[in-house]
């Protein structure tokens, strides 16, 4: 059996038990109200910290509502023409029942594009670096597309430690993981500190050596890519994704109702650095966007 075969058969149950999401009121409530806001959704997935400690009051859970078509997800065509152009469209949501009120930012993006988009051919890792680690399927339209989210799980996996490997310096499961995270992280305005890769590892070690020792199995005695091309595709992503992290959050500005707390709020916790809004700002988080991230950058916060 070819090795790429044999990790398919071995990775999909890891993917699959990852893809049970959990019994969770709150869970339920913000994905009906995230669905409830795009016609066409076919999927919500559902990510992050929040995945691994559960939904609180005073935690934010991070969503993705996968959608058929941008023209039937959205009401206005604006909103479906940015989404088209530059994936995904962020949004706030709010969700209880009498006693809790939970929030969630979620972000819409079409199947099509998700697909496209963690294949080795889509220079920028946005989709295939998130979606390499653990993700829940919250709710799905068919068993057709519970298995198309898998194969995109799948290929976000193989694309992530695949444009790794040209680079890293020790070919082992930790190491290969590890540099992923780190260049993935540098080609974002991240508010995480260096030591965020290893922060994620720590919680499934288990998770990520086995599908380390995985993928280096597929790719045994196969051809690489020389390490001076692998250098070269990273700083062209660390060049193309600072700007279009800029783009996107500038985008999110009129998506994202109390944006700028939030993002405030995001950047203190990931980094220590409080920045205290001003009520123009958080009116006008466009205007005060770029010196708000000049501020930021010179005090470490993103780096």
């Amino acid at each position: 059996m070819p090795h790429g075969e044999a990790r398919t058969n071995l990775l999909r149950p890891i993917l699959e038990r990852e893809a049970e999401a959990p019994d969770s009121e709150a869970l339920r409530l913000l994905v009906e109200k995230a669905r409830s806001r795009h016609p066409g959704a076919m999927a919500v997935l559902f990510y992050g910290s929040c995945l691994r400690d559960g939904i609180t009051e005073d935690r934010m859970a991070d969503l993705y509502v996968v959608v058929r078509s941008y023209r039937e997800a959205h009401r206005n065509p604006v909103s479906a023409l940015f989404n088209a152009l530059l994936p995904p469209n962020v949004y706030y949501l709010e969700a209880g029942n009498a006693a809790q009120t939970f929030r969630a930012k979620y972000a819409v993006v079409s199947m099509n594009q998700l697909h496209s988009r963690v294949k080795g051919s889509a220079l920028h890792p946005y989709f295939w670096a998130r979606f390499s680690q653990p993700t829940a399927i919250a709710w799905h339209d068919s068993d057709d597309t519970r298995d198309t989210c898998l194969k995109i799980f799948e290929r976000a996996q193989q694309t992530m430690l695949a444009a790794a490997l040209p680079t890293v310096l020790a070919e082992t499961s930790d190491q290969i993981w590890l540099h992923a995270l780190k260049q993935t992280y540098a080609t974002e305005l991240r508010a995480e500190n260096a030591l965020r890769g290893a922060d994620i590892l720590a919680t499934d070690p288990e998770r990520y050596r086995l599908t380390g020792e995985l993928f280096l199995k597929s790719v045994e005695g196969s051809w690489r890519k020389p390490v001076w091309f692998g250098r070269s595709l990273w700083w062209m992503r660390r060049a193309i994704g600072k700007p279009l992290s800029v783009l996107r959050l500038m985008k999110a500005a009129f998506t994202f109702a109390g944006g700028a707390t939030y993002l405030a709020w995001k950047v203190e916790r990931h980094s220590g650095v409080r920045i205290p809004l001003t009520e123009w700002q958080k009116r006008h988080p466009i205007l005060a966007g770029i010196p708000l991230a000049i501020k930021l950058y010179r005090q470490g916060a993103l780096r």
